[in-house]
């Protein structure tokens, strides 16, 4: 007699979506049809209307703030949380605490999410996840950082403590971060699974497609997609590509996507040699983004300091066919050698760039067998279609657990460590707990835990 099929699972994920976000909505957005053909899917999300298109049909969308209520009517059996290191994962932020669930973890560092909302007013919400991730260490180095005596240590202190305390599981896109987080994940399963790339089709000739986006038809073009940030190393690209017309190579820059805050729109220019040699494309729709992207000769996608994530632009890269350049570090030194070519860091970064891409312009049939291989190993290893199987066969995995069975429908808040801390000094000195309601006020003005608090004002009314 055949086994029965496994009843299908009702999943709650919690993630921005376009226009919210951007890496990680695009991730879902390409992610969900795969995931609707096994699974059950209600989106949560910020308040904000997702883009036509971003959300497939079959797929319920409700305000965050529906959550509690829609549980309570009908359980589902895995709350799921895509986080990432950015403003826009701060309303999932309590749910993972409140109701234990798999946690997909986009980046190793939380710190740029953390510290955003310091800025919006709440300092208390920094001082308590810098105690709960470092004792009163980390509530002397967020005092320092508040009253600007330090630059925040972004990437000193990942501040991903908290989530993986409170999660059943953990999903990443890479072995460098499941490695990473399993050391102090005490117990709590890490798992890498596939990011979950399309490939996409072939929009069209390239001459076409150049004449069509304004750009130079003979030309030598490298491109760098995604959002333009410093930790791309878009200056170092802009330096190696001047190399390259110094020596003598039509080359043209195109960076296609947002410039970001932290870098200088002026740089993107370039030296004076790469006049009228750049452009920048600010943010595009996904069909102007693919044109673009299948316009170019060979992208580049540089990445440090890194907060641990596996690039979603680089992979969109190969997934086209194009011949990529990855820093060899971290998530991107995983990509086989024959798929991409790493570049590494130090003193010949940029010119181990400019001959790389050299070699690109002078042999373009072994660049496009590179581009070939690359869009083999997406196929392969970062298909939509093996990523949501993965992702599954995971979340069945933590649900047939004793962690995940007994969790379920529970509501859970995670102990901080500076909690124990405290309480062991208060004990050595003897305070009982009739002495705390006195402490409290004390407590308060100590660590500025009360919400949105100022603490700039805090400290003038000491003085």
């Amino acid at each position: 007699m055949p086994p029965s099929p496994r009843r299908r699972l009702r999943l709650a994920v919690f993630s921005p979506l376009p226009p919210q976000g951007t890496g990680v909505a695009d991730y879902l957005r390409d992610l969900l049809p795969s995931l609707l053909a096994l699974v059950d899917v209600d989106l949560f999300v910020d308040d904000y209307t997702p883009s036509p298109g971003s959300v497939p049909a079959g797929c319920g969308v409700y305000p965050h703030q529906e959550f509690p209520v829609r549980r309570a009517e009908q359980p589902y059996d895995l709350p799921v949380y895509h986080v990432g290191n950015s403003p826009f994962h701060e309303y999932l932020y309590p749910y993972v605490s409140r109701f234990p669930g798999l946690l997909v973890l986009h980046d190793q560092t939380l710190h740029h999410l953390v510290a955003g909302l310091a800025e919006d007013g709440r300092s208390g919400f920094y001082f308590r996840e810098m105690a709960y991730n470092l004792g009163m260490n980390g509530v002397q180095q967020a005092f320092e950082v508040m009253m600007g005596d330090y630059d925040v240590p972004f990437y000193a202190h990942p501040l991903n403590q908290r989530m993986l305390d409170a999660s059943l599981g953990v999903a990443v896109h890479s072995e460098f971060l499941a490695h990473a987080l399993r050391s102090h994940a005490h117990g709590t399963p890490v798992e890498r699974i596939p990011m979950g790339i399309p490939l996409p089709p072939d929009p069209g000739p390239k001459p076409a497609l150049r004449q069509r986006l304004g750009l130079p038809e003979t030309a030598f073009i490298v491109g760098s997609f995604g959002q333009a940030t410093l930790q791309k190393r878009i200056p170092q690209v802009i330096e190696a590509v001047a190399g390259l017309a110094d020596a003598g190579v039509d080359v043209h820059y195109l960076v296609v996507g947002t410039v970001a805050g932290d870098l200088d729109r002026a740089a993107l220019t370039g030296p004076p040699g790469l006049a009228g040699r750049v452009t920048v494309t600010g943010y595009v729709n996904e069909a102007e983004f693919q044109a673009y992207l299948h316009a170019v000769d060979a992208c580049v996608n540089l990445r440090y300091p890194t907060a641990g994530e596996t690039s979603a632009a680089a992979l969109r890269c190969m997934a086209a066919g194009q011949p990529t350049l990855v820093t060899n570090t971290a998530a991107g030194a995983e990509f086989p050698d024959t798929a991409c070519l790493k570049i590494p860091l130090g003193p010949g970064e940029v010119p181990m760039l400019q001959r790389a891409l050299q070699v690109m312009h002078d042999h373009p049939e072994a660049a496009a067998r590179l581009g070939v291989a690359a869009r083999d190993y997406v196929a392969t290893e970062h298909g939509v279609a093996v990523a949501a199987a993965s992702f599954i066969a995971f979340a069945r995995r933590l649900l047939a657990s004793p962690v995940g069975t007994g969790n379920q429908g529970s509501e859970t808040t995670a102990a901080s460590p500076l909690l124990k801390e405290v309480a062991q000094h208060l004990k050595a000195l003897g305070v009982t707990a009739g002495d705390l309601p006195v402490l409290r006020e004390v407590a308060e003005a100590v660590t500025f835990v009360a919400p949105r608090t100022d603490y700039r004002e805090r400290v003038q009314e000491a003085r």
